[in-house]
């Protein structure tokens, strides 16, 4: 994945990466959207983030992401929203693994 991310220039412009920019685009691109959330649910690495769907007994159906270990999470009000900020988070995760010289 750091190969990619540095092979795309991420690494270079990852300030242009904006929790607004991808809930726009996951706003228009459900597909990606649905993508996120089914990588969110099958990754159960430590350290990582996730997002969750409301819980069905919540009646505010807020999405929760948050960070395993730990106690850290934040609600949203709908998916689109939930999920920027979780890829915003997970690519900020692997963002500090280039910063420490894990760089390809």
């Amino acid at each position: 994945m750091l190969v990619l991310l540095h092979e795309s220039g991420y690494f270079d412009a990852a300030a242009a990466v904006t929790v607004q920019r991808l809930r726009e685009h996951f706003r228009s691109h459900v597909d990606d959207l649905a993508a996120w959330l089914r990588y969110s649910e099958g990754n159960r690495g430590a350290p990582s983030w996730y997002v969750v769907a409301p819980d069905p007994a919540d009646p505010a159906g807020r999405w929760m992401v948050g960070r395993h270990p730990g106690d850290h999470r934040e609600s949203y009000d709908g998916a689109d929203m939930a999920c920027a900020v979780y890829v915003r988070r997970w690519l900020e995760q692997l963002g500090g693994l280039q910063d420490t010289g894990n760089r390809p």
